[in-house]
């Protein structure tokens, strides 16, 4: 285990298999799309990354599945869907969308992609399968531990 140090969760444990996944160049492109587009430039403090969201909703989903009591192999799977769920944003997140959903389609589907396709799809499929994770990052039975949705 190593540990994260996160402004607004504390310490963070992640596995090896989260590290890794956090050290692709599709992980660490996140760390230049900003979570609120250009709001930074109304309000400064509104400046955190795709990056930093998407580790602490890996944390969040871990500690609400260890509220419900879900097993452990269920909780690491869905910790790793909620840290991809945002993989696919282009730049300037949703408002950059509009310009890139046509030829790329929106950032679910990229997202998708770059789970079943290349280094991310490498070290899920070492673990519990590409296409699992995936589909539990489009799970209506998960959507609200993972996204929100």
């Amino acid at each position: 285990m190593v540990t994260i140090r996160d402004p607004i969760h504390g310490d963070i444990e992640i596995s090896q298999t989260e590290r890794r996944l956090l050290d692709t160049g599709e992980m660490q492109r996140l760390r230049r799309v900003k979570q609120l587009a250009m709001a930074y430039l109304v309000y400064p403090g509104a400046n955190h990354t795709r990056f930093e969201h998407s580790i602490g909703t890996m944390e969040l989903a871990g500690k609400i599945c260890a509220s419900c009591e879900i097993e452990n192999e269920k909780t690491e799977q869905l910790r790793i869907a909620a840290l991809l769920h945002d993989v696919g944003h282009v730049c300037f997140s949703h408002e950059g969308e509009f310009a890139t959903k046509m030829a790329l389609g929106t950032h679910e589907e990229i997202g998708r992609k770059k789970m079943l396709e290349g280094e991310i799809a490498d070290i899920l499929n070492e673990n519990w399968g590409a296409r699992k994770i995936s589909e539990l990052s489009a799970s209506q039975d998960f959507g609200g531990i993972i996204s929100s949705d």
